[in-house]
């Protein structure tokens, strides 16, 4: 079964992975960017995927640079998150 995230689940997933203060600083500056983005597009139902996207966007490059965007891929699916969600960040 594919499980979405809440915003908490979404911020703790990410500070597993995530210390350093500017990468927390931009993935919330992301979040924003994309929710903005999803209501100005008419997407504004889907605003908290696309914010969640926003946020998890770089979930995997602090630890991962070398494999930034495939070991993320790995991290969402052991935790049986939505592929939608995997594929959109």
């Amino acid at each position: 079964m594919s499980k979405t995230l809440n915003r908490d689940e979404a911020w703790a997933l990410l500070t597993e992975y995530n210390k350093d203060a500017f990468h927390l600083r931009h993935a919330v500056t992301v979040e924003g960017v994309m929710r903005y983005f999803a209501k100005q597009k008419g997407y504004g139902d889907e605003a908290d995927f696309w914010a969640t996207v926003g946020l998890l966007h770089d979930l995997d490059f602090e630890q991962y640079p070398d494999a930034h965007c495939i070991k993320v891929q790995e991290i969402m699916r052991e935790r049986g998150l939505d592929e939608c969600l995997i594929h959109a960040v």
